[in-house]
């Protein structure tokens, strides 16, 4: 039922990469099929005989919150930390689109290390019953430094040593608490600690990725401010060159009054506007290939080249080239027309230049 419910019926990503997939992890994958579960497993104690009807209820709560307890402190770390190991392996049949983050450097493991001593120490030496938040308090802060990876181990660091290890020494376990109103209560706290340390260290960890993301976004923000600033250098240098040519042309043309010159003049003029046009088709296609998705087709060269060609023919010493395209018969691609047309331009263009 936990199978079904997250992944196919919420499509949850079991490495929980944010708090929404972390929410539907715990209603779908935990509480759901915990509730149904145990529901079933007392209605079967009772009807068999094998309980009386009173105990329905609290065996069902105390069941609950051990089995709660049990799995959202195992399988959450075991997923997160487990599914990075089997991606590098390539085990996973539904793998991430993309590479999970590695955990904390050595380095910075000392410091959840000392936590981790000091919380053993506790559990041998300090009441559960009577001082069990200091355990979510030490989660807390362990959530609060070091994001959710850390959180949910140390979750699961705290369910071994308050739940699992005691239980060697035969103190009151899971076997007894059921029954005892005020040790029920404790241990509904812990879990809600548990539950409320894993949804801080998830909190932590959406906003440092955030960050992250911010962060990248600006150097992509600086690094096309600086190519804009070349872009519009470049073009007004470029610009700068036909349009002073015309202005001069023209001028030219007022002082000269000879009609043969001013046809001349004229051809001159009509050779930079041309330039002009072209220079500004090119600016088009270098928009067009930053907006557009690439959409791939089949091509005809031949087709596409001759129609370059056409578009080219104005150029200054056009007329000089020779161009064989027999050689491109019955030849297609497969690619994006528009980026394809873009580099055989200026691969022609530069040819006639």
């Amino acid at each position: 039922m936990s199978w079904f419910l997250f992944t196919r019926l919420v499509r949850g990503k079991y490495w929980l990469p944010d708090t929404k997939q972390f929410v539907l992890f715990i209603f779908f994958a935990l509480l759901i099929p915990l509730i149904f579960d145990l529901l079933a497993l007392q209605a079967l104690l009772t009807l068999f005989g094998a309980q009386p009807k009173e105990f329905f209820w609290p065996q069902f709560l105390g069941n609950w919150l051990g089995e709660f307890t049990a799995n959202f402190g195992i399988c959450a770390p075991v997923l997160f930390s487990f599914t990075r190991l089997l991606q590098k392996k390539t085990w996973l049949i539904s793998p991430p689109d993309y590479t999970l983050p590695e955990p904390n450097n050595k380095y910075k493991r000392l410091e959840p290390t000392a936590i981790y001593v000091i919380l053993l120490l506790i559990s041998f030496f300090v009441p559960f019953e009577k001082y069990w938040y200091l355990y979510g308090l030490c989660g807390l802060y362990i959530a609060i430094r070091f994001g959710f990876g850390e959180a949910l181990f140390c979750n699961l660091y705290i369910f071994l040593i308050t739940y699992i290890v005691p239980n060697y020494n035969k103190p009151i376990g899971f076997e007894h608490f059921s029954s005892i109103d005020p040790l029920m209560n404790i241990f509904l706290g812990n879990i809600l600690l548990y539950v409320f340390v894993a949804f801080a260290g998830r909190a932590i960890s959406d906003l440092r990725q955030t960050e992250e993301k911010l962060n990248e976004k600006l150097e992509d923000l600086k690094h096309t401010n600086a190519e804009l600033d070349r872009f519009v250098y470049s073009v007004s240098h470029d610009l700068s060159a036909p349009l002073k040519s015309i202005q001069g042309l023209v001028n030219i043309s007022k002082l000269d009054t000879s009609p043969n010159n001013k046809e001349e003049y004229l051809i001159k003029i009509g050779t930079s506007v041309s330039k002009l046009d072209l220079f500004f088709k090119e600016i088009i296609d270098y928009s067009r290939n930053n907006r557009l998705a690439i959409h791939l087709e089949r091509i005809d060269l031949k087709e596409m080249c001759a129609e370059i060609i056409e578009d080219l023919r104005c150029m200054e010493n056009f007329q000089k080239i020779k161009f064989e395209l027999s050689g491109l018969d019955r030849k297609t691609i497969l690619a994006d027309r528009i980026r394809l047309k873009i580099i055989l331009s200026n691969l022609l263009s530069n040819a006639i230049k």
